[in-house]
């Protein structure tokens, strides 16, 4: 289903992206996106092109398969398997806005060292640390199911590192130097990416 899967795509874009910034602008007049300072860390300016490799591949993948250059796995290529990656695509979609829309003024793209935004622990964030990225990998993983094929298996493993290197180093010790002791206690309760798993001891 690629033309689904496309379908989709454009959703979350619209929805994850134009939408929430839309919001963030109006609200603060600060579209919330932040580039590396140019002196970043090696780690981050990797963390931050693994993650834009692994979108625009995911994202690309559908059409890619469209138009036969990238062909789909026979493996994966079942009516069940779309029909799950069609409720996990639409369940990360909501996923994601609702975590960004929870985060309020604090929603960010991108980590500005010399910021500090409030950290936000009710909600979803009371449960999972990173309810925005449990999103975005549901998403990815219903867009594979629905256009499973080489590339959009290459880019989703490279979408997965990416946030993993993201999240663990960069964005968590950023918020461990901002707030000390409150991250650290509330790393203890709340999972990475799940509920209770990835705590932090």
């Amino acid at each position: 289903m690629p033309k689904a899967a496309l379908s989709l795509s454009a959703i979350f874009l619209l929805l994850a992206v134009g939408w929430r910034s839309f919001v963030q602008y109006q609200r603060t007049r600060d579209f919330g996106f932040r580039r590396p300072p140019r002196d970043a860390r090696p780690l981050e300016k990797i963390a931050g092109a693994l993650l834009v490799l692994g979108v625009v591949g995911l994202l690309a993948s559908p059409g890619c398969t469209m138009v036969g250059f990238a062909p789909p796995l026979s493996l994966f290529n079942h009516a069940a398997v779309q029909v799950l990656g069609l409720l996990f695509a639409c369940f990360g979609i909501a996923l994601t806005v609702w975590a960004e829309f929870e985060m309020g003024d604090s929603w960010r793209v991108g980590v500005d060292p010399s910021e500090t935004t409030s950290l936000v622990e009710h909600g979803l964030f009371g449960r999972i640390r990173n309810p925005i990225y449990s999103g975005m990998l549901l998403f990815a993983l219903g867009l594979f199911c629905l256009a499973p094929s080489l590339l959009s298996l290459a880019a989703g493993l490279v979408f997965v590192f990416g946030i993993q290197l993201q999240v663990r180093g960069v964005e968590e010790p950023y918020l461990a130097r901002r707030h000390g002791r409150t991250y650290c206690e509330y790393a203890r309760t709340a999972g990475r990416f799940l509920p209770r798993v990835g705590r932090l001891p």
